[in-house]
C-alpha cells in the first residue's frame, strides 16, 4: 500500500506481513476496483463492457472498467475519485489534506460529520434522542433512514452530499462514457432517496449524447460486494481462468 489517506500508512507492505502468517498466495487488490471487477464478471458486466463503480463508504472511490478490463493508471492509482475538487470554496478539510474533495462532502464520514457539527452548533434532528445525546454514535445510515423519514437537519444534510455525489459522477460520466454506473457502499444502501438524486443530478449535469442510455443501478450483490470482487480476483490469478492475464476481463 503506497499510501493511505484514511489510515495514514505510507508505503505498507501488507504481503510481506501477512504471508508471515498465512502460507497461501495473497492477492493485494483496491477494494474498489476489486468490486469492479466483481460486477464486471457476475454481474451488470453481463451486458456493460464499459462500466464504473462507485464505492461510497467511509471514503468513495472508483473501479473503471473499459473494454471489459480495468483501468490502472500509473502506479496502479487511478481510481481516486473522491479526491477529485467538487467545491473549491469548501472549508471542509479532507484528510488528503485539501478542501474540498468530493469525499470530504459526499462520503459516510463526511455526511456523519456533518450533521455531528450542526448538532453540536445546536440545531434541531430526532437524530439527538437517537444517538442517545452522544453525537458520536450518529452513522450515515443513521442520518439517511432520518432523511427518509423527513427529518430537515438530515434530510438537508444527505440531499446536499448526493447532490455533489452526482455531479462527480455526471463528470465521470463525460470523461469516461461508460454504459452503466454501478454504486455501492454503505452509503448506497439508502437506496432510493440516492439513486433518484444522483439520477436527476447527471440528467441536469452530463452531456445528452453521452449520458442518454447510462444505466445508474445499485451493486448487483450489495454489501457481498467486495466479497465477490475477491471471488472474481482468486478465479482470475490463482485459478488461471483469464487465460494468463493479470485481471478477469468478464468473459464467460
Amino acid at each position: 500500500m503506497i499510501y493511505s489517506t484514511s489510515l495514514h500508512w505510507h508505503k505498507a507492505d501488507i504481503i510481506e506481513a501477512l504471508t508471515r502468517i498465512h502460507k497461501v498466495p495473497i492477492i493485494l487488490e483496491n477494494v474498489t476496483r476489486a468490486m469492479a471487477l466483481g460486477e464486471m464478471w457476475y454481474g451488470l458486466g453481463k451486458q456493460a463492457k464499459n462500466l464504473i463503480f462507485i464505492n461510497v463508504g467511509y471514503g468513495i472511490g472508483a473501479g473503471i472498467i473499459i473494454d471489459g478490463k480495468p483501468v490502472l493508471g500509473h502506479l496502479g492509482l487511478a481510481g481516486e475519485f473522491g479526491h477529485i475538487t467538487a467545491d473549491r470554496n469548501s472549508g471542509v478539510l479532507c484528510e488528503c489534506g485539501n478542501y474540498g474533495c468530493l469525499g470530504a462532502l459526499s462520503s459516510g464520514n463526511a455526511i456523519a460529520k456533518a450533521v455531528r457539527t450542526r448538532l453540536g452548533e445546536g440545531q434541531f434532528s430526532a437524530i439527538r434522542d437517537a444517538c442517545g445525546g452522544n453525537l458520536e454514535n450518529v452513522t450515515a445510515e443513521m442520518v439517511a433512514d432520518f432523511a427518509k423519514r423527513g427529518d430537515p437537519l438530515a434530510f438537508k444534510v444527505f440531499d446536499k452530499a448526493v447532490e455533489y455525489l452526482g455531479i462527480g459522477i455526471a463528470n465521470l460520466i463525460n470523461l469516461v462514457s461508460p454504459e452503466a454506473v454501478v454504486i455501492g457502499g454503505g452509503v448506497a444502501q439508502a437506496g432510493p432517496p440516492l439513486f433518484n438524486k444522483v439520477r436527476k443530478t447527471v440528467i441536469g449535469r452530463a452531456l445528452g449524447r453521452i449520458s442518454s442510455g447510462v444505466m445508474i443501478e445499485p451493486a448487483s450483490f450489495g454489501i457481498k460486494a467486495a466479497v465477490m470482487g475477491a471471488v472474481s480476483l482468486i478465479l482470475g490469478d490463482v485459478m488461471n481462468l483469464n487465460n494468463g492475464e493479470r485481471f478477469p476481463t468478464g468473459k464467460d
